[in-house]
């Protein structure tokens, strides 16, 4: 046993009568760990609902699907800790150091990670005995209260659902996918970190500091962002000027992007009207948009996987820097339509069980009329051209690996300065 490193058999006893205490079984008390080096520790799967832990050291131990819900968890220090697919909702988590920590697909339902107060550690740490070390340590844990730090913490799809988050350090943490719904994150660092498709519904960002993160595809609908900073981010548009009707059922499609489809539904928004609408770096992956008139629509940065626009009307469309793999134009108008800088590629996708052939799934803009539409600087590849008009398209720099024209056109977008490259030489890179 490392020093410093608490008792194993007093460790044991205390845990044994938690379990009694949650089961409500005679002689049972609940654990009351305070101060103590738990470091590289491994606590999987236990029940240590409602604990208390104030000020522990937990860095690099193991909680893999541990219910820690409603446990005192002030100040403790998970550093490099696995803590993936643990139940945390409601837990005192303030002033806790994260950074690093595995918290993937975590359940942290109204969790408080907010910066914890001088005053609370003393408070916290009444009618403690605490040994010299400890005493030490409980110092150092008053230095550093004031930020709970989760800095390169792995979060993605983690459920931090009206989580109290105010003024926490994320710096260059990955919460994709998560789910931040109603969470408050006043004034928190959210520097560099990557939040694409991440459920920001009614979260209040006000103040927070979100330069240089990764947000598309992110989901903000009636989001805060009053006063904060943006720098080098490109910003969802909000759902919120969506009508009703179609908003509920494009936050459902999220719920089922972000879970896989566990949880939510795919909308189908065949035949609506969004002519003008300003959907900008939105994920509209898997949707259904057939046969609308999404004449003037913004999906600049948007995320279009598998999204399906057959025989809609696109006129005027922006599709600037777009992912757009496996999207379906078949028969769409996509006059003078803006699709600079974006990308075309197909996907395949295994059959059951990994073992059946797998199936490639192209891009589909057959029979499609592009009239004067940009394609600069685009990469397309594998895609089907197919009976499509392209009269007056622009395609400087555009590169197309692959892709199904009728006889003539590949000479002539030749001869407009187009790249093609065969399927051999094309860059998995891009």
């Amino acid at each position: 046993m490392p020093e410093g490193l608490m008792d194993t058999k007093e460790l044991k006893k205390i845990l044994q009568d938690h379990r009694r205490f949650q089961s409500g079984i005679e002689g049972g008390k609940r654990a009351d760990i305070r101060m103590k080096d738990l470091s590289g520790l491994n606590f999987s799967k236990m029940n240590l609902h409602e604990a208390i832990f104030t000020g522990c050291d937990f860095s690099k131990a193991k909680f893999i699907e541990t219910d820690l819900r409603g446990a005192d968890l002030y100040g403790c220090d998970f550093t490099g800790a696995d803590l993936s697919r643990a139940r945390l909702d409601r837990a005192d988590m303030r002033g806790a150091q994260l950074g690093g920590a595995n918290l993937e697909l975590a359940s942290m339902i109204e969790v408080d990670l907010r910066s914890g107060q001088v005053a609370e550690v003393v408070w916290k740490l009444q009618g403690a005995n605490l040994n010299h070390e400890e005493i030490g340590r409980a110092e150092e844990l008053k230095g550093r209260i004031g930020e709970s730090n989760l800095s390169e913490a792995r979060m993605s799809s983690a459920d931090l659902e009206s989580a109290d988050l105010q003024a926490a350090n994320f710096e260059n943490a990955n919460l994709s996918k998560a789910n931040l719904s109603g969470a408050k994150m006043g004034g928190a660092s959210l520097k560099g970190a990557n939040l694409s498709e991440a459920n920001l519904s009614e979260a209040d960002l006000q103040s927070a500091c979100l330069d240089n993160a990764d947000m598309r595809g992110a989901v903000l609908n009636s989001t805060n962002l009053q006063h904060a900073s943006t720098e080098n981010v490109i910003v969802p548009e909000t759902l919120s000027h969506l009508h009703e009707s179609i908003r509920a059922r494009m936050v459902k499609h999220h719920k089922w992007i972000r879970t896989n489809g566990r949880e939510g539904n795919p909308a189908n928004l065949e035949g609506v009207d969004l002519s003008g609408n300003n959907l900008r770096g939105v994920n509209l992956s898997g949707m259904s948009i057939k046969s609308a008139n999404l004449e003037g629509c913004n999906f600049s940065d948007t995320i279009c996987l598998f999204t399906f626009f057959q025989e809609s009307k696109l006129t005027k469309a922006n599709f600037a820097n777009a992912d757009l793999d496996a999207a379906n134009f078949h028969n769409c108008v996509l006059k003078n339509a803006d699709f600079r800088g974006a990308k075309m590629r197909p996907i395949e996708i295994l059959g059951k069980n990994g073992v059946e052939q797998k199936k490639r799934w192209r891009p589909n803009l057959s029979g499609a009329i592009l009239t004067d539409s940009d394609f600069s600087g685009a990469y397309i590849s594998g895609a089907n051209f197919l009976g499509a008009e392209l009269g007056g398209i622009k395609v400087g720099k555009t590169t197309f690996v692959g892709c199904d024209f009728d006889e003539g056109i590949e000479e002539m977008l030749k001869e407009m300065s187009a790249i093609f490259r065969s399927d051999l030489e094309k860059s998995e890179a891009i």
